[in-house]
């Protein structure tokens, strides 16, 4: 359950032309949009409750969202986190049935409905998200009124103190060492002391530890209840039936307090934010320029580089300004961007890191920009330069008029596209069109987000936005911080402070269901796997295979091509498929928005390499199909054997190569990876020496390399969507029916690899420190080879994770407060190799804990030991859950393309849930047959600390000197010179 307070970094993006593809029908892109209106019900009740039901029956799933209205803003003085730890406390809040008998605790019985889960507290508000199988609805309306009613019903003084501990752990994870306290220094250029926004929303460590159970209850009874609560239910449900939905809700939670015997009627729906912001508040310490920046502070977070934020103060949000400041803070991206990469700076002293954001908040909305720099930076001229670059945005200059048109219509179609595409995606948690129509709604009062949006939209010119970012976006207006990371001594490391230990809950999960009840056909019964009868697979004329499945109520279509071949399919693979994103501007993942090309509304084409199959793909509105094809093949002509940018590929493969040794975490993945899959390409890195090898590849070998993936019989064309099969297939024969590939593959050129043999076993179990000094968490991770996942023992291995996370849940949590708890996995790595994986952060000293644990339970499930009720749990959760990630064209494509490019069929989905239902302890335990005593365990934390807390505990372990290694390399390859060299010998004798 995270704070909403995301530090995001937003790559720049590569914008080349689209060429028109060779003799084929240009279609018209202007945007087609298919007819789509979803019907709801909206009520409105005396007592301030809202209530608005959706129906969209694409998927049998039903999503929640409730919104209260009250977040971190409301915390008491000195009490600051109380809202998010209340958050924490309703899941774990006890309420009795209809006999007066205690049921178990509300994350229990959400498991047990088939239900995911998670909430988040703003300074604003506080949201509960909830996605279900469709015949779930009725209890959780029953919950949601609960929710109203006694959030922290049942909760035990040792309930608090265990989650005051998670949340002290969140703090531990996202601030101090995951970059959060960054934030707090910018609060304080931003706002005076004690203003609403002035402070972190997860609290400190002090007002957390003051926080009573009494506290908590208080808190509840001023913040919570219907005249604060917005819930909007999404999904497969009868409208016609809404009055005995609304029946779960107490006539006292409807009526108005003021007046209990009135007849129940209908009101007006109320806005809560008036029609237009106040003006905000200038910044409290803004960024003073006299020929020089001054008035920026150099403060120690936990970054990992030196970073800069330079941020403003807009209007609130949640009103038709939002979109002026949406699109000028989308305009300031790409503003900021020209300036720190459009030659103000040297070069060699680009920033590494680069983006800037709109956050959202009532009464004052932040834009904020975040520069991340190579490691030993200053950093203190950076704030100067992203104010010289403001001008950008609001000059009349007319030489940069060409860059602001540029700049607003990119920013226009991409905010719109972001819209557009989430009315697909409605449930699913954080990413759904139901948690942003819900605030919408709480906000406004109105019901019609996405209308609206457009609208506003519309109604934007340029001009509004360059005299918005002139009013707002300004030099005297704007706050700075300068970021270098912590040094030793900043944080406790020792985490020896924590105010409970708990102890193991049990073996077995808390549940209202029993091992008897839950039958294999029950659990096969639960299971909803796509709807195959829609699908159409056939073969175009060339030999491309065509797979085109209907889907969706919304207005999109998802367009791919899946070939088999990547990075690892050839030592040439990686060089040979980045190419073609140098060629386009960048080395990455290649988005390419085309801001002129209305039919980009609907969102982005991309192409992701895999280490053994290469994909691209489109996101377009559904009237759009023929244009999505003509993209899909531009893209794939584009794929071009040019090693002109091989300089530039390179550089950046060796900055890769830098970076990762430049962090334990870095070291503890390249280490653990190696050891347990030595010489087998997924464990391989490229070093300098073979990135400069490779460099020098003969176009000639690029093109082989293009000409044997690039094939119409290696390919699979997907199609996912509002479509019928007959449109699809028509464009299909229009853009791929003749299409020929690459040119004929040489017959000498060896086959391309999809897999290779699994390596031999590691010697033996190794538990590994690397050091990471300044930390108050340590990251623990286990893995060891399992045997090769297939289509017949898939479904044992993903019950068996689930049931091992259950085990680490109820083992760890307790015990240690892990903030998110810990979690398992069994995973087909590329290359035919199966991995068990286990993983947690916790404080300092409970990382042996949690070692000792991974351990014993890996032997334990390996032993078929694993317990039966929470075994015939997971089984049900994952039947029962399944449907949910297919709702959406893009999950949906995600199952077609994830099962075929592993070479399975689409048998997969019909034999699912059957196989999930007879899952066993005798099914899984041989899943982990290789693991046992061949393990790697990872442990990246504080190594004076960890060392002792194994050796108190007996566990075996070593340290792995990464920053020695590091140096080892940068020798090896002549990273550094002799002068370099011998200044750090002298440091380091200066230490000693």
């Amino acid at each position: 359950m995270k704070l909403r307070r995301p530090l995001l970094l937003v790559a720049a993006l590569a914008l080349p032309a689209l060429a028109v593809a060779e003799n084929l029908p240009r279609p018209k892109m202007d945007l087609v949009l298919k007819p789509y209106q979803l019907d709801y019900r909206d009520f409105a009740f005396p007592s301030g409750f809202r209530v608005l039901f959706q129906r969209d029956d694409a998927q049998p799933v039903v999503s929640l969202s409730m919104v209260v209205d009250n977040g971190s803003t409301s915390d008491p003085p000195g009490k600051e986190g109380i809202a998010h730890l209340v958050e924490h406390m309703w899941f774990r809040s006890v309420h009795p049935d209809a006999q007066g008998k205690p049921l178990p605790k509300v994350w229990d019985l959400l498991r047990d409905l088939g239900a995911t889960l998670n909430a988040y507290t703003a300074a604003d508000l506080t949201n509960y998200m909830t996605v279900a199988p469709k015949d779930k609805l009725i209890p959780l309306l029953r919950l949601e009124s609960l929710r109203m009613r006694a959030p922290v019903r049942g909760v035990t003084e040792d309930v608090l103190l265990v989650e005051r501990e998670v949340v002290r752990n969140e703090l531990r994870l996202n601030y101090e060492n995951g970059g959060g306290d960054s934030w707090q220094y910018l609060y304080n250029k931003l706002f005076p002391p004690g203003y609403e926004y002035a402070d972190l929303g997860i609290g400190t460590h002090d007002s957390l530890n003051a926080i009573s159970l009494a506290d908590v209850v208080k808190f509840t009874e001023e913040n919570y209840g219907p005249q604060y609560t917005t819930l909007l239910v999404v999904g497969d449900i009868d409208l016609n039936k809404t009055s005995e939905y609304l029946s779960e809700f107490g006539i006292d939670q409807l009526q108005d307090p003021k007046t209990p015997d009135a007849e129940l009627a209908l009101v007006e729906p109320k806005a809560r934010v008036t029609p237009v912001a106040g003006e905000p508040p200038p910044p409290y310490q803004p960024v003073l320029v006299k020929g020089e920046t001054v008035g920026v502070t150099v403060s120690h977070a936990s970054v990992e580089k030196p970073s800069v934020i330079v941020a403003w103060t807009l209007p609130g949000g949640y009103r038709e300004s939002d979109a002026v400041a949406q699109l000028a803070v989308n305009t300031l991206n790409q503003a900021v961007y020209t300036g720190l990469f459009g030659g103000q700076l040297e070069t060699g002293k680009e920033p590494e890191g680069f983006g800037c954001w709109y956050d959202t908040n009532v009464n004052v909305s932040l834009a904020a920009c975040y520069v991340e720099l190579a490691k030993g930076s200053e950093g203190t001229d950076i704030p100067e330069k992203v104010l010289d670059s403001l001008s950008y945005m609001w000059t009349t200059d007319e030489t940069i008029r060409p860059f602001q048109d540029y700049a607003f219509s990119y920013a226009r179609v991409a905010y719109m596209a972001s819209i557009f595409s989430s009315v697909d995606l409605y449930a699913s948690l954080f990413t759904q069109r139901v948690s942003q129509l819900a605030n919408f709604v709480h906000y406004t009062g109105r019901a019609d987000y996405f209308s609206q949006s457009f609208s506003a939209i519309a109604k934007v010119g340029k001009d509004d936005v360059r005299k918005f970012a002139e009013k707002y976006l300004n030099r005297n207006r704007a706050a700075a911080v300068v970021l270098q990371p912590l040094e030793e001594g900043d944080i406790n490391v020792e985490t020896t402070d924590a105010a409970y230990r708990g102890s193991v809950r049990g073996d077995s999960v808390e549940s209202m269901l029993t091992e008897a009840q839950l039958t294999p056909q029950v659990i096969a019964d639960s299971y909803v796997p796509p709807d195959l009868s829609k699908l159409m697979d056939e073969k175009l004329p060339n030999g491309a295979r065509l797979l085109v499945m209907p889907h969706t109520n919304a207005p999109l279509v998802q367009v791919a091509a899946s070939f088999r071949g990547g990075t690892k399919s050839t030592p040439l693979g990686e060089f040979a498929q980045d190419a073609w994103y140098i060629n386009q501007g960048g080395v990455g993942w290649a988005v390419k928005p085309r801001p002129t090309d209305p039919l980009q509304i609907a969102g982005f084409d991309y192409v992701g390499v895999g280490a053994f199959n290469t994909q691209a793909g489109i996101s377009a509105s559904a009237g759009n199909i023929d244009g999505a094809m003509y993209i899909l093949r531009e893209d794939l002509n584009n794929f071009t054997a040019n090693t002109s940018g091989s300089i530039e590929w390179a550089k950046a493969k060796k900055k890769d190569v830098v970076a990762t040794m430049g962090t334990p975490d870095g070291w503890a993945s390249m280490q653990q990876m190696a050891h347990l899959f030595p010489n087998h390409p997924i464990s391989e890195w490229l070093d300098h020496a073979e990135i400069d090898a490779i460099r020098t590849t003969p176009v000639a070998k690029v093109a082989e390399f293009y000409s044997q993936v690039f094939q119409p019989s290696n390919m699979t064309l997907y199609v996912v969507g509002n479509v019928t099969r007959e449109e699809a297939k028509a464009a299909a024969m229009t853009y791929f029916g003749g299409w020929t590939g690459k040119g004929k593959p040489p017959t000498a050129a060896a086959p391309l690899a999809t897999a290779y043999p699994t390596p031999a076993l590691p010697a033996g179990r190794k538990v590994v420190i690397f050091d990471k000094k300044i930390a108050s968490q340590s990251s623990v991770t286990y893995m060891c080879q399992t045997v090769p996942l297939t289509q017949e023992n898939f479904a044992a291995a993903n019950v068996l994770a689930d049931t091992m996370s259950e085990a680490l849940w109820l083992a760890l949590r307790e015990q240690t407060g892990a903030s998110y708890g810990a979690y398992a996995g069994v995973t087909d790595l590329s290359g035919g190799l199966g991995a068990l994986f286990q993983g947690v952060s916790v404080q300092n000293d409970q990382a042996g804990l949690a070692v000792k644990t991974f351990i014993e339970l890996a032997e334990k499930a390996a032993r078929g030991g694993l317990d039966g009720k929470t075994l015939a749990i997971s089984k049900f959760g994952r039947a029962s859950g399944y449907v949910a990630g297919q709702q959406s064209t893009e999950q949906m494509l995600g199952r077609l393309m994830g099962i075929l490019d592993r070479g399975w069929t689409l048998d997969f989905f019909r034999n699912y849930g059957r196989q999930i239902s007879v899952v066993s302890n005798a099914s899984t335990a041989p899943i982990l047959k290789p693991c046992i005593n061949n393990e790697y365990v990872a442990v990246v934390g504080p190594k004076d600390v960890l060392t002792g807390v194994f050796d108190k505990l007996g566990i075996k372990h070593e340290v792995f000197d990464w920053e020695q290694a590091k140096k080892d390399y940068a020798v090896a390859h002549n990273l550094k010179s002799a002068k370099d060299a011998a200044k750090d010998a002298a440091k380091e004798e200066k230490k000693k």
